[in-house]
């Protein structure tokens, strides 16, 4: 029996290490052979970067919380990298700040077996007028094999039939706004990232995600975790995750700008235009 048990302990602790020691955000999921219960903590860790300029964040301090309660905090080291010990199964959320920074706050996680490998973009606070939006999506996972690594962020002017996007990074546009690519991800986690300055009220513009490299797979956008901010001032404006079900496709637009309001659309949308119609999967009818 003691034998049985050391070697129980050795199972669950080479289990849980190489489980931590994986990248990208998506949680690693894990179980053993005969299906038992799995253990009753996980660690959680990560990377914060710069939404603008991708280069990591040093000095983030990042607390877990259980409910009003906080439980744990450390900060990023030069690597922009941050690791807490396990813990107990449960739901917590946790908090990213930085001065100089907009602030990550009640950042939902649910412990339950898993390593968790979360990471965050942080964005400085926009001039007067502008709307930044910041999208980040899952990295690689042994366990997720059709996650796709470059998903690409475009932005239409539906007055002038024109977009920003990896190769149109800078549009001014007639109606006097105009809009920039701060960053561009092509090997997994983002962030993609648009500034829009000078919103005309008088034109109507549309935010969606195209799966550049795994548009084929009609499953791979809705398992890549897809999750967009955004920002204006100092403030979170809007918050969207793309469905892990019910729907698939090579382009999802999660929202438009309508005269200057932010309007919900939350739907794959194959009828985008977009510079390469051969990338466009035909799931959608």
């Amino acid at each position: 029996m003691y034998v049985a048990r050391i070697v129980l302990f050795f199972l669950l602790t080479t289990v849980i290490y190489s489980c931590s020691n994986q990248d990208g955000n998506a949680p690693t999921k894990f179980t053993n052979e005969e299906g038992s219960t799995l253990p009753s903590s996980a660690v959680i860790y990560g990377s914060v970067k710069d939404s603008l300029t991708s280069f990591a964040l040093d000095g983030v301090t990042v607390t877990v919380y259980q409910g009003a309660t906080p439980v744990s905090a450390t900060t990023t080291d030069s690597s922009g990298q941050y690791a807490f010990s396990e813990f107990a199964n449960g739901a917590y959320t946790m908090n990213f700040a930085k001065s100089g920074y907009i602030s990550i706050s009640n950042s939902a996680v649910s412990v339950a077996g898993v390593s968790l490998n979360i990471n965050k973009s942080m964005t400085p606070p926009t001039q007067l007028g502008q709307i930044r939006i910041v999208m980040s999506w899952y990295g690689e996972n042994e366990n997720v094999p059709n996650i796709s690594p470059d998903l690409d962020a475009y932005l239409l002017n539906t007055s002038e039939n024109t977009f920003t996007n990896f190769e149109f990074t800078t549009q001014s546009w007639a109606d006097g706004s105009d809009a920039a690519l701060d960053a561009d991800s092509t090997n997994y986690l983002g962030p993609e990232t648009i500034t829009l300055s000078n919103v005309s009220s008088s034109s109507n513009y549309r935010f969606y995600v195209h799966n550049y490299s795994n548009y084929q797979d009609c499953a791979s956008l809705s398992v890549s975790g897809v999750h967009v901010d955004v920002y204006s001032g100092g403030s979170l404006l809007k918050s969207y995750d793309i469905p892990a079900s019910g729907g698939g496709g090579a382009i999802y637009e999660f929202f438009s700008i309508e005269n200057g309001q932010i309007v919900d659309k939350n739907r794959y949308d194959e009828t985008i235009p977009i510079t390469d119609s051969a990338t466009i999967s035909q799931c959608i009818p």
